[in-house]
C-alpha cells in the first residue's frame, strides 16, 4: 500500500483528487456531505496548513492500494462470490466477510458469513496472496470493491 505525504505539493494534489472522487455521487456530482474539507473553500487553488492536515489524515486512513494480477484476481473471485471485505485478527488470520465486520478485542466479525483464507478448501497460496494487504492493527478491514476500482483507475 502506498502512502503519500501531503506536505509534497505533487503528492497533496494527488490525494485531494482522489479524496474528492470517493465525495462524489454517480452521476460526477460533488457530495460534500462527509468530506474532511466541507467546512473550507474546496478547490485545488485554495491550500492552507489545515487543507494538508485534514487531507494527510484521509490519506492515512485511505491507502491506496496497487494489486498484483493475483490479487486481483482473488479479490475479483471473491466479489463474484459474495465476500465484500478482509480483515487480519490478532492471531494473524486472514477473513473475507459478507459483510463490514467490526473489529473486536481479538478478532474481526459481526452477522453475516466470513470465510478464513487459510482453508483447506481454497488452492495454495491465497493467504500468502492476500495476507500482506491486511494487518491487526488496521482500524478498517480493506473493501475489495474499493481495492479493484483503485486498481481500475490506476492501471
Amino acid at each position: 500500500m502506498k502512502k503519500y505525504n501531503c506536505n509534497n505539493t505533487l503528492e497533496y494534489a494527488h490525494e485531494f483528487r482522489r479524496m474528492c472522487k470517493t465525495f462524489r455521487s454517480s452521476r460526477g456530482q460533488k457530495i460534500c456531505k462527509g468530506c474532511p474539507l466541507s467546512e473550507l473553500p474546496c478547490d485545488i487553488l485554495s491550500v492552507a496548513s489545515e487543507h494538508i492536515r485534514r487531507v494527510q489524515i484521509w490519506s492515512d486512513a485511505h491507502s491506496e492500494i496497487t494489486l498484483t494480477d493475483k490479487q486481483v484476481a482473488i479479490f475479483k473471485a471473491l466479489d463474484l462470490i459474495g465476500f465484500r471485505y478482509i480483515a487480519k485478527d490478532s492471531n494473524g488470520a486472514v477473513y473475507a466477510f459478507t459483510e463490514r465486520p467490526r473489529k473486536g478485542f481479538e478478532a474481526w466479525g459481526r452477522n453475516g458469513e466470513y470465510f478464513n483464507l487459510k482453508s483447506k478448501y481454497l488452492r495454495a497460496g491465497v493467504f500468502d496472496a492476500i495476507s500482506s494487504l491486511v494487518d491487526w492493527s488496521d482500524t478498517e478491514p480493506l473493501c475489495i470493491a474499493e481495492a479493484l476500482e483503485q486498481v481500475e483507475a490506476n492501471p
